[in-house]
């Protein structure tokens, strides 16, 4: 970077070199004045706007990047470098002794930067306004064009509203715009163009300049405009914000720092909780590293319910067999095959895991449990063997997924229609509850009799049977079932009878005073109850696939 001016100081702190002496008797335009002041002191920062109406009170503000060498060059006057409808490229035309020439430029002035293109088609069309296109690849932000709102995404895949265009203007987080800054090793100049005609002005002229580090500024009065009997008053001028260093930019190679987590890894002999930190390289290995500390595979344990947040968001987060998944962001490697508690390795928390997602981890820590990791994790990890999964909630997109398979290969159409596209979540969302509340306990069996009820091929299954006006889709598969001569068809099909029933009668519709949830369930509670609903409705899709497997594909 070159070297700063001597007048231009390292830092922006400091306050105008003169006093304001007319901000008590222009009260309006003291108080757009403050507001210019105190514009970076927010988490957000006007880089263009425009409101009010010429001939009463108009206010217009605006940005751009200045390199060191444009500082240098001079911007000590209250008057703007730039100006609305710069920044567009074009042709400029110049003479010299060797006659006249005609460039190409990309921009007016390479050593200025909008952050804010105005872009106008003088009424064939709406005004239009785009951010730089620099600023937005650099930070990669996405734009919801419905709402012209910009959103960077944080490491664990959070949307952060970064820049907004609103009819006033567009407003920036500071944070970026000066993060920007620092990558670009440019001062940024915010300007100020306030314009107020008012007869209650006082009727004396007036001028006021200031010429300080951080603020050029003049405040003008006059009551002498031609063509109004009303005095007018102008607060003209810009501020201007010294780059903070390079790496401030939190852009690779310039990222900060991680944090790491502590996590409980056991208790002592009075029950108090041993928290160790989940960054790798305090962890000991089998290369000898650390050898005092916990191993990087020391189990760490969470309630199950810490699953719940990755459940409800089934368009970022998967929740598969033995990992966790949000879209192409991160991973985490996990035991889920174990009914009361999920298992990570500690050093995979603070490997695999954004900061802020293993502080929401943290939250559900619990001391280790007597049972440990479930057997499929020990096969898997230290064993290297291949296991299937013992949870039915693992097992089940399987079984349903074989099942179809075996299905359409045996009589040429599916067993279960595909999911529409707005019901792909389903799968996803299929789980054990958490707990014992009504409200997650309708919702899963919603979901179980989507899949199992109301996906059944009906058309298929009218195609294959007698056809019997009253019948439904489970009569249909029943019937086609008895055709193959499987004994005990409806016993087969009972747990799905079971969840269409829970539906029919609670989840679905007001619970009547036929519903009793101990019919289906038995004595079991909802959380076992589903469980054990869930289990044979597996059972039953593994004997459905056995019939498909046992027929002769047709020729």
């Amino acid at each position: 970077m070159a070297n700063r001016p001597d007048d231009i100081p390292a830092h922006n702190e400091g306050g105008p070199a003169r006093e304001p002496d007319w901000l008590d008797a222009d009260p309006r335009q003291a108080e757009v004045f403050a507001n210019f002041l105190s514009e970076m002191d927010g988490s957000w920062v006007w880089l263009s706007r425009s409101e009010g109406e010429a001939g009463d009170h108009s206010v217009g503000q605006y940005s751009a990047l200045l390199t060191p060498e444009r500082i240098a060059a001079g911007v000590s006057d209250p008057a703007w470098e730039v100006h609305h409808g710069d920044g567009h490229p074009g042709f400029v035309s110049y003479s010299s002794d060797a006659g006249w020439t005609t460039d190409y430029e990309a921009t007016s002035d390479e050593r200025v930067e909008l952050l804010v293109i105005d872009r106008t088609w003088h009424g064939v069309r709406s005004h239009d306004v785009e951010l730089a296109q620099e600023f937005r690849l650099l930070f990669n932000l996405w734009e919801d064009r419905a709402t012209r709102t910009f959103y960077d995404f944080d490491d664990s895949g959070n949307p952060v509203r970064s820049v907004v265009v609103a009819e006033q203007g567009v407003r920036a987080l500071t944070s970026l715009v000066r993060r920007y800054q620092a990558a670009k090793q440019m001062y940024l100049a915010l300007y100020l163009d306030s314009t107020l005609w008012s007869a209650g002005l006082p009727t004396q002229d007036h001028r006021w300049e200031s010429r300080d580090a951080q603020l050029i500024c003049g405040y003008y009065r006059n009551t002498r405009a031609p063509f109004d009997d009303r005095p007018v008053s102008r607060l003209l001028g810009k501020r201007l914000f010294a780059p903070p260093a390079r790496d401030a930019c939190g852009i690779a190679p310039f990222e900060r720092a991680k944090t790491y987590e502590a996590f409980v890894v056991g208790t002592n002999d009075v029950g108090e909780e041993l928290l160790f930190t989940s960054d790798p390289a305090d962890l000991a290995n089998y290369f000898g590293a650390n050898p005092d500390n916990p191993h990087y595979l020391t189990p760490v344990y969470f309630r199950r319910d810490v699953l719940n947040k990755y459940y409800g968001d089934t368009e970022r987060y998967t929740v598969e067999d033995g990992y966790l998944r949000c879209a192409g962001l991160w991973g985490v490697s996990l035991d889920n095959d174990q009914t009361g508690h999920v298992m990570v390795f500690l050093g995979d928390l603070g490997r695999d895991m954004p900061v802020a997602e293993a502080r929401y981890w943290r939250s559900f820590n619990i001391a280790p449990p007597e049972e440990g990791p479930s057997e499929t994790l020990v096969r898997r990890a230290f064993y290297g063997q291949f296991t299937d999964p013992q949870s039915v909630e693992l097992r089940f997109p399987r079984v349903y997924a074989k099942t179809n398979e075996a299905w359409e290969a045996a009589f040429g159409w599916s067993l279960f229609k595909p999911l529409h596209k707005d019901d792909r979540h389903v799968l996803h969302k299929l789980h054990v509850p958490f707990g014992e509340t009504a409200g997650e306990f309708d919702e899963q069996v919603l979901y179980l009799a989507k899949l199992l009820v109301d996906s059944l091929n009906e058309e298929a299954l009218a195609d294959f049977v007698e056809k019997r006006t009253s019948d439904k889709g489970l009569a249909k598969l029943a019937r086609m079932l008895d055709g193959l001569g499987v004994p005990n068809a409806r016993t087969l099909l009972k747990p799905f009878a079971d969840v269409q029933g829970l539906r029919s009668r609670g989840a679905a519709h007001r619970k009547g005073s036929d519903f009793d949830i101990t019919v289906p369930l038995g004595e079991f509670g909802r959380q076992a109850g589903f469980e054990a609903l869930m289990q044979a409705a597996a059972v039953a899709l593994d004997a459905l696939r056995d019939i498909a497997e046992g027929q002769a594909a047709p020729t």
